[in-house]
């Protein structure tokens, strides 16, 4: 159990974690602050959401060509691993779809009413 706590394959992800949590709260302060109040800055983000969206498809797009290209370098020489990890990332990109059509459908709704 000691090992773990003194392993990269531990520290490595949990900074990773902390960093973007870190991240997107000082964007949000930073947005708050720039709105003016926190109504205001929610405002904008409803009023944004649709160039948002167009940005969050193409980090998800640059993100699963990222990585089919990392599965092709990695396992080159092993086929049925390339395999493996490329069925893998047909649930996490079907997570994204069904996440992003329920915030779209949900912000369409919002809208008309």
């Amino acid at each position: 159990m000691g090992r773990i706590w003194n392993s990269k394959r531990f520290w490595y992800p949990l900074a990773s974690i902390v960093l973007v949590i870190a991240v997107v709260v000082v964007i949000n302060l930073v947005g708050i602050e720039f709105a003016g109040s926190t109504p205001a800055w929610e405002a904008w983000l409803k009023e944004a959401y649709w160039y948002l969206l167009a940005w969050r498809l193409c980090v998800y797009a640059a993100l699963f060509y990222g990585w089919n290209r990392l599965c092709d370098r990695v396992y080159q020489d092993k086929p049925e691993r390339q395999q493996r990890l490329r069925r893998s990332i047909r649930p996490a990109l079907l997570a994204f779809l069904v996440i992003e059509l329920n915030r779209a459908q949900w912000h369409w709704q919002e809208g008309a009413g």
